[in-house]
């Protein structure tokens, strides 16, 4: 089921509901599929599909939810090193931006990549031609970005590549989104919020980099995640 990257409201009562099937469920059942339409785990799946991008569809087993307050709507946000495949720690959140709780669940996600198809030099342009372009589990992986195979036509390679490889951001050298010095927009979201304002970017960076941009006003330094071209999503520190 493809998640919604909207935000998603958690009532009170669906928290304590969805923690007390948590606590009651065997070992047998932990690892069951989890529906993604709504509570922590639409807020999760919603949070994977934003960090891996393109048309990513996100399946989700063996949930565990521990709430620590009431929260009207539930922001969920992956550790630093958090993979897909396994099971993944993620911090909850409310609209303003304090935790309230956190969770573990199993991702699996699947989305079009692009793998080598012929034989690519180090320093070389990535061509149509030397892709192989197919939809398909990422297995165990971080959650970062994957480039859609439209984003690294053009592409140098890092290194030289061999055919089944699938392209990374490790790989291939893409001409940056953001600009150190450029006007970016960037965004805020808390729950069900969206905030969009304008700053200035301190690092150039490509899709998923975690760059400094700077609030022209306030003169504020934040951290925001590139997720398009001039557009960055600021981060709020657990």
């Amino acid at each position: 089921m493809k998640c919604s990257a909207r935000s998603t409201t958690l009532s009170a009562s669906r928290a304590i509901v969805a923690l007390a099937l948590v606590l009651a469920a065997s070992t047998a059942t932990a690892h069951a599929p989890v529906d993604c339409a709504s509570g922590v785990a639409a807020a999760i799946c919603a949070a994977v599909e934003a960090r891996v991008g393109g048309d990513a569809e996100v399946a989700i087993s063996g949930l565990e939810v521990r709430l620590v307050r009431e929260a009207a709507d539930i922001e969920a946000r992956p550790v630093p090193g958090a993979r897909l495949g396994r099971p993944a720690r993620f911090l909850l959140f409310d609209r303003a931006g304090l935790r309230v709780g956190e969770a573990q669940a199993t991702l699996q996600v699947t989305r079009t990549v692009a793998r080598v198809a012929a034989p690519i030099a180090r320093g070389a342009v990535v061509e149509a031609g030397a892709l192989s372009v197919q939809a398909e589990a990422l297995g165990e992986t971080p959650i970062v970005p994957v480039p859609a195979p439209d984003a690294v036509i053009g592409a140098r390679a890092r290194r030289d590549l061999v055919p089944g490889e699938l392209l990374t951001q490790a790989l291939v050298r893409v001409d940056p989104l953001v600009v150190s010095g450029r006007a970016v927009t960037i965004v805020a979201r808390i729950g069900g919020v969206t905030v969009e304002g304008q700053a200035v970017a301190a690092q150039d960076g490509a899709l998923g980099d975690v760059i400094r941009v700077v609030n022209p006003d306030s003169r504020r330094p934040l951290r925001g995640r590139v997720v398009e071209g001039g557009r960055v999503e600021v981060m709020y520190e657990p």
